[in-house]
């Protein structure tokens, strides 16, 4: 258990990758969904409060150097899309994408998060 807390920040192009995803999922699936789904993203970031070694993450250094991952579906939860991140210095993670399990991860992790 470490004492510092980490500090989580959502990069821009999270953010529309967020906006994205809760959209397409409202439109195919309904607003029910849409919120559970909302729901599911959240707590999979919320995870990396404390720490980026959280259970289920893999390192990613494949596509970028110190690149981490981690999928929504966890605890239970479903879902398809895969949380992209990397820890820097200060306890601070940097969510670079939110990405669905099918894409070519290397062409959407940009190649200038360092």
């Amino acid at each position: 258990m470490t004492d510092k807390s980490w500090r989580v920040v959502l990069g821009s192009e999270v953010e529309k990758d967020f906006v994205r995803i809760l959209d397409y999922t409202r439109d195919v699936f309904g607003p029910r969904q849409e919120a559970t789904y909302e729901t599911t993203i959240l707590a999979a970031i919320a995870e990396l409060d404390s720490g980026p070694d959280v259970f289920g993450s893999l390192a990613r250094d494949d596509l970028r150097p110190g690149v981490r991952s981690i999928h929504v579906a966890r605890h239970g939860c479903r879902g398809r899309h895969v949380i992209m991140y990397r820890a820097r210095h200060e306890n601070v993670i940097d969510i670079i994408r939110i990405l669905h399990d099918a894409m070519d991860f290397a062409r959407h992790v940009p190649p200038d998060i360092d």
